[in-house]
């Protein structure tokens, strides 16, 4: 059995009225699970708006570790986003980052810590009324969770995607020097003062990061809509 907290990863549709849940839990990592009828109205006891991108549940549900997709026994909100689901640009960026997260949570086991950040970036995200810098300082943190944080130490003019460090000249691996700079400035918490072109710059480098980094990577379908909020 499985009881605890759950945050949603992606919801994709099996037939015409079922659901196939992808969450990562607190408990045990990353899990799926099947929602029979979710669009039969009074069929079913879950509500389809529970399994939003990102939404933050409180489940009980089977674990019978045999491979197969689990079944919910309860769910409810664990806590109810009073402006993500309503504010256009919120959402986006929710839908992004959830794009981004179904692809780099892998694991079947539970990460405290990485289930912490990711509980109260979101909620960061519903509260604040500054969003334009959020996706890229939101990945960046995320990689030290995943294992390759990028390492700011050295006074070089280069960033090097594949070994995550700055040195004196270009490879096959660097970014330009005006992007390595733009890449510095947000790892020193410098990005509140760039403009629209810098952050969707930035943007697509620290995606080239990710894409050096985990394995079949693949750019958000997302990207594109974030792309227009960015300018």
């Amino acid at each position: 059995m499985i009881a605890g907290k759950a945050l949603v990863l992606s919801a994709v549709r099996y037939q015409e009225k079922s659901l196939v849940i992808s969450c990562f839990t607190a408990e045990i990592g990353r899990k799926s699970f099947f929602v029979r009828d979710a669009f039969s109205g009074k069929a079913n006891k879950f509500k389809s708006s529970y399994f939003e991108p990102l939404t933050q549940l409180e489940i009980v549900a089977t674990n019978k570790q045999k491979g197969t997709l689990e079944y919910f026994k309860e769910v409810k909100l664990h806590y109810a986003y009073q402006q993500i689901p309503h504010h256009f640009v919120k959402r986006s960026l929710a839908l992004f980052l959830a794009e981004i997260l179904n692809q780099v949570i892998k694991e079947e086991e539970a990460n405290d810590t990485l289930f912490a950040y990711l509980e109260n970036s979101l909620l960061i995200l519903d509260e604040t009324a500054e969003t334009a810098t959020f996706p890229l300082q939101f990945l960046l943190n995320l990689s030290s969770y995943l294992g390759f944080f990028p390492d700011f130490s050295a006074e070089a003019s280069f960033f090097d995607l594949k070994y995550g460090v700055f040195q004196d000249h270009e490879s096959d691996y660097t970014l330009s020097e005006s992007d390595s700079q733009l890449f510095r400035n947000l790892g020193m918490g410098n990005s509140n003062h760039f403009t629209k072109l810098e952050r969707r710059a930035v943007l697509n480098s620290v995606l080239e990061f990710y894409a050096h980094h985990i394995d079949h990577f693949k750019r958000p379908k997302s990207l594109d809509v974030l792309a227009e909020l960015f300018g």
